[in-house]
């Protein structure tokens, strides 16, 4: 696609370009916007729009391709995210236009969400694309890993590469676009293993989804491995929203912690519903709905987790 390309909306996109944190709401009330004359294009008020500014918004919503039409007259193309939708045309020889239509779900009063919720575009772009940044691990080390994705069933070797993202064939050209240091990223990546290979005794084993539907793949790695993976899940960031997760992270990260997980699901669930009552007054300031907080919130969030480690396949399903 071309590096700009004209862009026009129904409905209101909020764009915080000052603390890094994108929302989306239903007013342009906002007076840290930056703002820039429209350009005409076809009779219709637009904005330019940069490539990469297109492909942060895909992220963000978590938008998936739900149309696809190549032709002789130019490509069409439209996904669909949680906030809406994006309707792409590129006539041959022309610049793209891009139609973004925002989904009107709020319903004042009744609704017990907030208006808006706060998003790190960067944190986003790095769940999806396998890494995980943050934080220093034991060592005093910067932890800053990816994962490598599925593979076909089988048995396969993770192992840890330091600085070995760069090997990877598409994700280090998107995170070097958007702003990343992909020659700065270690990779958990998988070694195929013969079927007659022998593992060592103390070497770790997790059974994880594979690229074909209904078949598993194992997976074996040793004690620095597992220290990296460990370090990996206490460095994940959080998110009000649910976002895009490389498959073959979720895949390791779920597998090997689920266990642990599991056995403290019964005081993990107490210690939130503790926290919506302690913190009642900070969850109305961010727009919660107070009958909401004091009646089902805690309770909710304790059921919530106490579903999740007893479905996790249903929870945790495949990549997406």
């Amino acid at each position: 696609m071309g590096h700009e390309l004209f862009c026009y909306w129904k409905g209101a996109l909020n764009i915080s370009t000052t603390d890094t944190r994108w929302r989306y709401s239903n007013s342009l009330q906002s007076s840290r916007l930056e703002k820039a004359p429209l350009t005409y294009h076809k009779e219709v008020a637009c904005i330019t729009m940069s490539r990469t500014t297109l492909i942060v918004f895909v992220i963000l919503s978590g938008a998936r391709e739900s149309y696809r039409r190549d032709g002789p007259a130019g490509l069409r193309l439209a996904f669909g995210g949680y906030n809406g939708t994006y309707q792409i045309e590129w006539p041959l020889g022309q610049r793209p236009t891009l139609l973004f239509r925002a989904l009107e779900k709020y319903q004042g009063g009744k609704d017990i969400f907030p208006t808006y919720f706060s998003r790190r575009p960067s944190k986003c772009i790095e769940m999806l694309l396998s890494i995980v940044n943050g934080g220093r691990d034991n060592s005093n080390k910067a932890v800053k890993v990816a994962f490598a994705g599925r593979k076909r069933p089988g048995q396969w070797l993770l192992r840890f590469l330091p600085k070995g993202f760069n090997t990877q064939r598409a994700a280090p050209d998107v995170y070097n676009l958007l702003g990343g240091r992909a020659h700065e990223v270690d990779l958990l990546c998988r070694e195929c293993l013969n079927d007659d290979a022998v593992m060592c005794k103390d070497a770790r084993k997790l059974q994880v989804p594979s690229l074909e539907d209904d078949k598993t793949t194992i997976l074996y790695f040793g004690e620095r491995e597992e220290m990296v993976i460990a370090d990996c899940l206490d460095h994940l960031p959080w998110s009000p929203i649910p976002w895009s997760i490389h498959g073959g992270m979720k895949d390791v990260v779920v597998a090997y912690a689920l266990p642990y997980l599991a056995a403290y699901q019964q005081p993990l669930a107490r210690t939130l519903a503790e926290a919506v009552n302690i913190h009642s007054l900070a969850l109305q300031h961010r727009g919660w709905n107070p009958e909401f907080i004091h009646e089902s919130m805690a309770e909710k969030a304790a059921s919530a987790i106490l579903y999740a480690f007893s479905r996790p396949h249903h929870v945790f399903p495949g990549p997406s």
